[in-house]
C-alpha cells in the first residue's frame, strides 16, 4: 500500500483542468470577438468562460483521490483524463 499526497494530487488535477480548458477558451475567445464584431449577445460565451476559469476551484469536500477523479466535469472539460476502472462483467451463462 502507498500513501498519496492529496495536496500534490490536487495540483496535478488542476494542471489537467488547465490543459483541457486551454483550447476551449481559445475557441471561445474567437467566438467572443466574432460576436462583438457582429453586434451579437456575448453573455453565454462570458458565462461559459467563467465556468471554465472556476473549474480549478476545488471543493473543500474533496478528501480522496477518488473524489478528485469524480469531480472532473466532462460536460465542461470533455472526457476525463483518468482511466476508467474496469467494471466487472456479469456472468450471463446459464447455471
Amino acid at each position: 500500500m502507498f500513501n498519496v499526497n492529496l495536496d500534490k494530487a490536487k495540483e496535478l488535477h488542476k494542471e489537467k483542468i488547465r490543459e483541457a480548458r486551454k483550447p476551449i477558451l481559445e475557441d471561445l475567445d474567437k467566438d467572443f470577438i466574432r460576436s462583438l464584431e457582429e453586434g451579437k449577445d456575448t453573455s453565454s460565451i462570458v458565462n461559459k468562460k467563467k465556468k471554465l476559469r472556476d473549474a480549478t476551484k476545488l471543493s473543500s469536500r474533496i478528501k480522496t483521490v477518488d473524489n478528485l477523479k469524480e469531480s472532473w466535469n466532462e460536460t465542461l472539460l470533455g472526457p476525463s483524463p483518468y482511466p476508467q476502472e474496469p467494471q466487472e462483467e456479469e456472468d450471463l451463462t446459464e447455471s
